[in-house]
């Protein structure tokens, strides 16, 4: 007889965790009991993260098995939600996964929650309640549903902070060009370090001298969004399902992917420079992460997957798919940002199937892939990157830069990474990481800058729009998703990386570009010149522009 054991564990922490004590065992000669949600009070808090683990064990595995939780927070407001792999879909107030058996295995979901304004100390209700179902192997359904009793949380009568209102006249913050007081900023006259680590390549042409962006005493503030003096913020679009990547298509159109599996299209319908319409283009994928245009044809990543999809009859929606990849590793990452290289070929981002090679090195995991653009010839291109979420070309060497997510353990001291990627290279995953630090370093490339650790490094785009002020020219700018705990000091903001050739290798320097974003997570230069910011966090796309 299949035995399915659900556990839910929930731990609220405000700046630091608090742990829950597990249940006792259950007696071997008694039937475990049914799934529950363990509950416990918890201290006062204006702001608090919540995660919930999942740990789900099958006798038989490889077998299809689909959980729907419902989170009722009372009058709480959700202001994030950062879902585990394989994705959580989103059904009204029902979070819905549908997985393969050992996918189950130490999931977690994690909430940024905030209460509402009160007059006074408030107790306030959590309550979850769900379903796990599969099928057997005679081919039954089976359902349990899990239950729990409310939770109460205590709520302090504090207001939690606002926003500044969106006006150019707000409170002043801080110097927008200041470079990022992470220490781990690769210094602009410091070369990187030879030692037994092989430093990139000079690039192949001369890059054009870019001087940094002119410091600003102040900062524009638009729609709760930070951005350098003499810039400002509109809303391109909204209501899209957790949007992934961007790519601007032939059409001029702006496609999105979604977290929920669908492609969508905005379209400036009236030519205001905003979106005002927005059509489904695709749907049917699971986690699309990466778009890529060749042509009129859209290349999109998804988990384990690379397709291709058109629009054949020319109504605005694609009517033919081919699945041009298969079978990519999948596990805590998948497969992620593409990108068509000066040679015409296909680059594919794909991550570790684990956080610090506990499970082993897979073959193609933790990569940057190549193919021809029809799928043939698949390749290891360069290895022993965590999870290279997003790849770029620089606009005059033609040389690859990737972003890399740093491994979660140790808990401190690993940086997220910009690279710069070589044929064959080996950047150190999982032993090696920084510039020299954890083990069996010899002979791997280090990062051209260290980004915040924790902070997802992710979407990234040179800037090759003729909008911004020149000193803009080749300047490339990365979405910095945040941590997974929600800390609001790392990461949720764009950053621009200077980028400098001395002779001796890639070096760089990041300055904070823009901020106030629940979690960036691609980041794209429109045919207008404008930047476009795909907000995860709010379903959001931001366009920024000049005054």
């Amino acid at each position: 007889m299949r035995k399915v054991l659900l556990a839910l564990a929930i731990a609220v922490m405000f700046l630091m965790a608090c742990e829950v004590t597990p249940p006792p065992p259950t007696s071997p000669s008694v039937p475990p009991p049914p799934p529950s949600l363990a509950r416990r009070i918890l201290p006062s808090s204006a702001q608090v993260t919540l995660d919930v683990t999942i740990e789900v064990s099958l006798d038989e595995a490889n077998l299809p098995v689909k959980v729907v939780i419902t989170e009722i927070f009372t009058p709480w407001e959700v202001v994030s939600i950062f879902g585990p792999p394989p994705p959580v879909r989103i059904e009204a107030d029902k979070l819905v996964w549908e997985l393969i058996g050992p996918d189950l295995a130490d999931t977690r979901l994690t909430y940024v929650v905030k209460p509402p304004c009160q007059a006074s100390d408030a107790a306030m209700r959590f309550s979850a309640s769900g379903e796990i179902a599969y099928t057997d192997a005679a081919g039954v359904t089976v359902v349990q549903p899990i239950a729990g009793p409310n939770s109460l949380f205590v709520v302090p009568s504090i207001c939690p902070p606002t926003r500044p209102p969106a006006t150019a006249t707000s409170t002043p913050l801080p110097p927008t060009w200041t470079p990022t007081s992470t220490p781990t900023v690769t210094p602009t006259p410091t070369p990187l370090p030879t030692g037994t680590a092989t430093p990139p390549p000079s690039p192949t042409a001369t890059a054009s001298s870019t001087a940094s962006p002119t410091p600003t005493p102040t900062a524009t503030v638009d729609l709760g969004i930070s951005v350098p003096a003499g810039f400002r913020v509109e809303l391109y679009a909204e209501g899209l399902g957790n949007p992934t990547s961007l790519a601007f298509g032939p059409d001029g159109r702006l496609y999105v992917s979604q977290l929920n599996g669908r492609i969508a299209a905005v379209t400036d319908t009236d030519g205001d420079g905003l979106g005002d319409r927005v059509d489904a283009f695709a749907e049917g994928f699971v986690s699309p992460l990466g778009l890529a245009w060749r042509g009129n044809d859209l290349y999109i990543g998804s988990r384990g997957t690379v397709s291709v999809v058109r629009d054949t009859n020319g109504d605005g929606r694609a009517d033919a798919r081919d699945d041009i990849i298969t079978g990519l590793p999948v596990g805590r990452h998948q497969t992620n940002g593409l990108a068509f290289g000066p040679d015409g070929r296909l680059y594919i981002g794909q991550g570790s199937i684990d956080d610090h090679g506990e499970y082993g090195i897979v073959p193609r995991a933790a990569s940057i892939l190549r193919a021809n653009h029809d799928g043939t010839d698949l390749a290891v291109y360069a290895s022993g990157l965590r999870n290279p979420y997003d790849l770029a070309f620089h606009p005059v060497t033609g040389e690859l830069f990737a972003t890399d997510n740093g491994r979660d353990t140790p808990d401190t001291g690993v940086s997220d990474e910009l690279n710069v990627i070589v044929e064959g290279g080996h950047y150190g995953w999982p032993d090696c990481w920084d510039i020299g630090e954890g083990t069996h370093c010899e002979g791997t490339i280090p990062p051209v800058v260290e980004l915040p650790e924790h902070s997802s490094a992710d979407g990234l785009a040179f800037y090759t729009g003729r909008l911004f002020p020149p000193q803009y020219e080749n300047v490339l700018f990365i979405a910095l998703w945040g941590a997974n705990s929600g800390d609001p000091a790392i990461g949720k903001k764009v950053v621009a990386v200077v980028l400098t050739n001395p002779g001796a290798g890639w070096q760089g320097t990041v300055y904070d570009f823009a901020w106030g974003f629940a979690n960036p997570l691609d980041v794209a230069v429109g045919p207008d010149g404008a930047l476009y910011v795909a907000d995860f966090g709010t379903g959001r796309v931001y366009r920024i522009s000049v005054l």
